[in-house]
């Protein structure tokens, strides 16, 4: 019998020590709470507004036609995105224009970007491919391309190739 209540004292001692560590344990958790943010940019929206038209020419002529970045003639992109941010300009250009006859080789390439719809600023030679840094000044951006083509004997008919820019934020 001594045995007997000695097992049960036992018992009731662990199920005591058990009981008082579960309840020191649960007062030693604590939380906290933190907040998820973000700030979320604008969407860069670009639109080709213009093609970069070099009109009628005549092939053969020494020294080409050019089409300036201040002409009507040039070609134009417009964007919108957040205010006062960098962007990053990539242009993928051609080497020629393809059409009916003779490829005409198209070199002399170059850019504006503008903070207005009024070409104005440092013109900058685009490289296909390199990224060219600009800033998205009041949350617009005008970029307008220029270029000179020199059609050679033998070519005639119309003559295309595509321009792209690529643009993202810095």
């Amino acid at each position: 019998m001594m045995k007997l209540i000695r097992t049960l004292l036992a018992a009731l001692a662990l199920i005591a020590v058990l009981g008082i560590t579960t309840q020191q344990r649960a007062a030693a958790q604590g939380n906290a709470t933190i907040q998820a943010r973000a700030t979320i940019q604008a969407a860069l929206t670009v639109t080709a507004a213009r093609d970069l038209n070099f009109g009628t020419v005549t092939a053969g002529i020494p020294g080409g036609f050019a089409v300036g970045v201040t002409t009507p003639a040039a070609g134009q992109w417009n964007m919108t995105g957040e205010g006062n941010l960098g962007v990053s300009l990539t242009f993928t250009l051609p080497s020629e224009l393809t059409g009916t006859g003779t490829p005409v080789p198209i070199s002399g390439w170059q850019a504006l970007a503008s903070p207005s719809s009024t070409p104005s600023g440092t013109p900058f030679t685009p490289t296909s491919g390199t990224a060219v840094s600009k800033f998205l000044s009041g949350g617009a951006l005008w970029v307008f391309i220029g270029a000179i083509i020199t059609p050679p004997v033998g070519s005639s008919g119309n003559y295309s190739a595509p321009i792209m820019l690529t643009v993202a934020y810095l």
